[in-house]
């Protein structure tokens, strides 16, 4: 199954509440082991500047819907997201080349 990286660009003036910052982990949980990589990205700030996401999906269309549905972009906490193909250079010791 291919690898598909997930950016999200935050609006960082929009401030996440308890509620949907579970409801945003639980929506990634839920992509179980499929998810290959999960990161906060800070602009040396306090609060996140964006996350990102890789994982496989079997399809762009597929990995695209995901990000769409993300909670943090359904509240308006993301400006911006976007979806691409990602080779991972190394995964349990074999490359893993973008399909």
């Amino acid at each position: 199954m291919p690898h598909f990286m997930m950016l999200f660009d935050d609006d960082k003036d929009f401030d996440v509440s308890e509620p949907l910052r579970a409801e945003h982990h639980a929506y990634l949980l839920g992509l179980g082991e499929k998810v290959v990589l999960g990161a906060s990205l800070s602009d040396g700030g306090p609060t996140p500047s964006g996350r990102l996401v890789v994982a496989d999906f079997p399809d762009l269309r597929a990995a695209e819907d995901f990000a769409a549905h993300e909670p943090l972009v359904l509240a308006g906490r993301v400006k911006h997201w976007k979806v691409a193909a990602a080779a991972i250079a190394q995964k349990d010791g074999v490359y893993i080349p973008i399909n």
